[in-house]
């Protein structure tokens, strides 16, 4: 049992916001924000209505009862690194972290919308672990139908695809030489994906606020005490 957790949660029923640090409450509010798994704790009329005692019911099921393990989102560390090679004449570390980037988003869109699919006779860890074990490519058709995710436009889809191939030609290097005209030909495919990454981030960002928790995050920031900002870019 997440011990140190429950007995955050037990004060933030009994006192409000206010019987937690400022750190305790950034805390509790990461857990549902920041985690695709979180979709299917909370109900649809969240952003509207929910008390406190609900909300603790919310935290309670998922990391008391089903004892979930906190995640890590690495997404803003990656873009931000990215960000500083983009635009070098071989931007081959911007196309690999932008690439790490979409592949953890669209596992996250995956996760959240098989949970929304759920029950599933497994854990929601197993269940992660399955979906990931896809080939990237099945992913976005086999596992995107099967477990219901939003939408996905056919130029997109494609767009993605070709970006994630030379993410992975960068990645799994095979010591394949090139003549100079190759070489140049490469060069400008990498300055191309980098270029073009910003406007693949922004579709996936606008389809994981369709099954994701982000949509709930102001209300989520609210209930804790917290400032209610423009939320941050993944």
């Amino acid at each position: 049992m997440n011990a140190d957790l429950a007995q955050l949660f037990d004060r933030f029923e009994d006192l409000g916001p206010q019987g937690l640090s400022k750190p305790d409450a950034e805390r509790v509010a990461h857990l549902i924000q920041n985690d695709p798994r979180c979709c299917a704790e909370l109900p649809r009329s969240f952003g509207t209505r929910h008390s406190r005692s609900a909300f603790r019911e919310v935290l309670n099921r998922a990391w008391v009862e089903e004892e979930y393990a906190e995640v890590i989102d690495y997404r803003r560390r990656l873009l931000r690194s990215a960000s500083q090679h983009k635009g070098r004449r071989a931007p081959l570390i911007a196309v690999v972290l932008y690439g790490t980037w979409i592949e953890h988003t669209v596992n996250a869109l995956l996760i959240s919308s098989a949970r929304l699919c759920g029950p599933h006779s497994i854990s929601v860890d197993d269940l992660s672990r399955a979906i990931v074990a896809d080939e990237f490519p099945r992913r976005l058709s086999k596992a995107w139908s099967r477990y219901r995710a939003p939408a996905l436009d056919r130029i997109m889809k494609r767009r993605i695809l070709k970006f994630m191939e030379l993410r992975n030609d960068l990645v799994h290097y095979k010591w394949i030489g090139l003549r100079k005209d190759q070489l140049e030909s490469r060069l400008a495919e990498m300055r191309t994906a980098a270029g073009s990454a910003g406007s693949l981030i922004k579709y996936l960002r606008g389809l994981e606020r369709q099954v994701t928790t982000l949509r709930f995050r102001p209300r989520i920031r609210t209930l804790m005490g917290l400032r209610t900002t423009k939320p941050r870019r993944a």
